[in-house]
């Protein structure tokens, strides 16, 4: 679930933003329609408080960087990553790395054999 703010020179300039509310509930029919084994990824700089994210059942807070801005939507900073651990905790969730592939696509025909490597020392780690 991606939410897209409008961006100048985009065809979604005017169109008007999704609000908190129907992002979570984008999330909860996820969660609902889509298998246990799918993941659920939402990021949490596009939202004010990433608590009703998690309660409709994101997974998946994606790709957080404290290094490199959100390159989809550069006007939204990256929480910092002791924040959103607090907002996790405060939720009942615990905030933790993850692979850039998730554990069920680690298989060959997904990955470069040069890589494998690499992510199966990190996966067992």
């Amino acid at each position: 679930m991606q939410r897209f703010p409008g961006h100048a020179a985009t065809p979604m300039l005017r169109a008007p933003e999704v609000d908190d509310d129907a992002n979570a509930r984008a999330i909860a029919l996820a969660r609902l329609i889509l298998d246990d084994e799918v993941t659920v990824q939402a990021p949490p700089n596009l939202s004010a408080d990433v608590a009703p994210m998690l309660a409709a059942g994101v997974n998946d807070l994606g790709g957080i960087s404290p290094l490199t801005p959100d390159f989809i939507n550069r006007t939204y900073a990256w929480p910092h990553l002791d924040r959103l651990d607090a907002d996790c905790a405060a939720a009942g969730f615990t905030l933790t790395r993850r692979l850039p592939i998730h554990e069920p696509w680690l298989r060959s025909e997904f990955v470069a054999p040069e890589v494998m490597p690499h992510l199966t020392a990190r996966s067992a780690a």
